[in-house]
């Protein structure tokens, strides 16, 4: 296990027994009431993580243990420490590369923009101030002028500042943005609706509180929109914009000098502006093999030649770096149930969960894999948008960051679909799963052992 990784599941037993654990003085006091923020299950020290925290969403909470803001941002903080964002210089080429994006994004274009780009003076014009609604009025701005002269229609996304003095309404996360990027006529708003968020400072560089918002909305966008891959997000300075890019790996993240003279840094901003307003949902960070409805609920799941309809959501891990572990319960064509679950798993670990279920095959209590396999997206280098590949936090940062550290989106679909003990239909149905329940209780623990011998030979030949 690499030493310098933040993320670690809740059963694993780190290498290095003298880690910190959290909190950092040691094993929490259980004689006193702790938030539901600060609970650990167990006395074990982990690598650090908000999932690790059992935390939860203000609305799956009681109101005594909702996590607010101030707390949030405190335990983002903690997750993300010492996982400083990977600075890649042509990071918007990267991302957004000319075969994922409707139209030519060069020079020929830039020289077209009348009033975005200066030609005279070779520099990009900047908002008419530093607040909200005059970087609102950029943004769209530089869009509608791109659609007059490339000849398509009206971008079908705008920035809005409406929000930035007060809250997104949102029964689960009230949180206040600078300007978000929606789709344009969509009511109502809350943060499923959002597609990227751009905070805006009169100071010339990046600080500390931008930081922290810009760790705070990325989570708010993970956890409530559960078909994202990545997060993009800007941070617009007195001098600069910063473009940050964030997945399950980390965060990457480049500077836009557009004071400076000159085609490139202009065309880098126009760039993400297009990709951004102008491309599909699946260039700027949304899963194409889910499908959501107009509450951008997630109702069907694509995978092993055909697509599943979600019947309820199951599991959902909450944080930004990690497996991000989500579960459902569905049904295929043939209305027969499953469970599937998906996530982000290490590259070196991407395929020992479907190994352990192919190898406890017939086992009593053991779900049935009926797949398992990497998610496939859109290959972004083909133009003509057929060739597929595995979807994977690689393609970004390839030759920019450790390559252990890469995780590979992972599905995999079970049998059969449980439901709760409270669920009985009959008294014979409760009777026989207390007796499976006690069966199990009193099973002997070298069979236990037994499997975990079984599973740890197989693995390490």
């Amino acid at each position: 296990m690499n030493q310098q990784s933040t993320s670690i599941d809740l059963e694993e037993e780190p290498e290095n027994s003298d880690r910190e654990s959290f909190p950092p003085s040691g094993t929490p006091d259980r004689s006193k009431r702790q938030s539901a923020a600060y609970q650990v299950p167990s006395t074990t020290p982990v690598i650090r993580r908000i999932t690790s925290y059992r935390h939860f969403l203000p609305a799956a909470a009681p109101a005594r243990e909702r996590v607010g803001a101030r707390e949030m941002g405190v335990y983002l903080a903690i997750e993300l420490d010492g996982l400083d964002a990977t600075e890649i210089v042509n990071l918007p080429k990267r991302v957004f590369p000319d075969t994922s994006l409707p139209f030519p994004v060069d020079e020929g274009l830039l020289s077209k923009l009348r009033n975005v780009w200066d030609r005279e003076k070779k520099i990009l014009h900047p908002p008419l101030a530093y607040t909200e609604e005059a970087v609102q009025n950029w943004f769209n701005a530089i869009a509608n002028n791109i659609a007059s002269v490339s000849g398509f229609d009206r971008p079908p996304r705008s920035w809005s500042a409406a929000y930035c003095n007060t809250v997104i309404p949102d029964k689960e996360l009230a949180r206040k943005p600078d300007v978000i990027l929606i789709e344009d006529n969509i009511v109502p708003i809350d943060w499923r609706s959002v597609h990227a968020v751009a905070e805006v400072t009169s100071r010339e560089a990046l600080h500390s509180d931008m930081i922290k918002t810009i760790n705070n909305k990325t989570y708010l966008m993970f956890s409530t929109q559960l078909n994202r891959r990545f997060v993009p997000f800007l941070a617009v300075c007195a001098k600069r914009v910063y473009f940050f890019v964030t997945d399950r790996e980390g965060q990457t993240v480049t500077q836009i000098c557009y004071h400076q003279q000159g085609a490139y840094h202009a065309l880098n901003l126009i760039r993400i502006v297009v990709a951004l307003m102008f491309a599909s949902p699946e260039t700027y960070g949304y899963d194409p093999t889910m499908g959501i409805n107009k509450k951008r609920d997630i109702k069907t799941i694509s995978c092993n030649g055909g697509t599943y309809k979600v019947k309820s959501t199951i599991h959902v891990v909450r944080g930004i770096i990690g497996r991000s572990t989500r579960v459902w319960s569905a049904i295929d064509k043939d209305k027969k149930s499953f469970v599937i679950k998906d996530g982000w798993i290490q590259k070196g670990r991407a395929d020992a969960e479907k190994q352990y279920l192919e190898k406890l095959k017939g086992v009593t209590g053991i779900p049935t894999l009926v797949w398992g396999g990497t998610v496939q997206i859109h290959d972004p280098k083909d133009p003509e948008r057929q060739r597929m590949c595995d979807d994977n936090t690689a393609w970004i940062r390839r030759g920019f960051s450790d390559e252990s550290q890469y995780r590979i989106h992972r599905r995999l679909i079970l049998s059969p679909v449980g439901v709760g003990l409270s669920k009985f239909t009959s008294l014979g149905e409760l009777v026989s799963a207390l007796r499976d329940v006690a069966v199990g209780m009193l099973m002997p623990p070298y069979l236990y052992f037994s499997y975990a011998y079984d599973i740890q030979r197989y693995t390490s030949t």
